[in-house]
C-alpha cells in the first residue's frame, strides 16, 4: 500500500464534491483503496509522498480502445461527428469482416 497526501477534492455521488484538507489517498496496483481526512494507523511513514498545499483530484481515465479505428489514429475531424463516422469510420469497420484483416489490425494495435 503507498498513499499520496494533500488538498483532495472527490466525488462519491454525481454533482456533490467533498473537500479533504491534508486528506490521504490510499492505493495499490489494483486502485485507490480509500480517502481518509486522517492518516490511516497501519500506513508507515515511508510509504507517504506528500504533495503540501497543492490539490489532488482523483479521475476517470477511460482507456477502451476501437481496433477498427486503428488505421484512422491522427485523422482530423474535418467533418460533423455523424458525417465523418459516415464517411470514415463506418467504411472502415465495415472492411472487418475480412478476418485476415482484422487480425492484422489487431495485432499491430497490440503491439504497439
Amino acid at each position: 500500500m503507498k498513499a499520496i497526501k494533500g488538498n483532495i477534492i472527490h466525488s462519491k455521488v454525481l454533482g456533490a464534491l467533498e473537500i479533504i484538507p491534508n486528506g490521504y489517498i490510499v492505493y495499490d496496483d489494483q486502485g485507490i483503496k480509500g480517502i481518509y481526512g486522517e492518516k490511516p494507523k497501519d500506513l508507515k511513514d515511508q510509504d507517504i509522498e506528500d504533495y503540501g498545499d497543492a490539490l489532488i483530484i482523483p479521475s476517470f481515465s477511460d482507456m477502451h480502445l476501437h481496433a477498427p479505428q486503428y488505421a484512422m489514429l491522427g485523422m482530423g475531424m474535418d467533418l460533423p461527428l455523424l458525417d465523418w463516422l459516415n464517411t470514415y469510420t463506418f467504411p472502415t469497420e465495415a472492411h472487418f469482416k475480412d478476418l485476415n484483416l482484422a487480425r492484422r489490425i489487431y495485432h499491430d494495435l497490440a503491439s504497439e
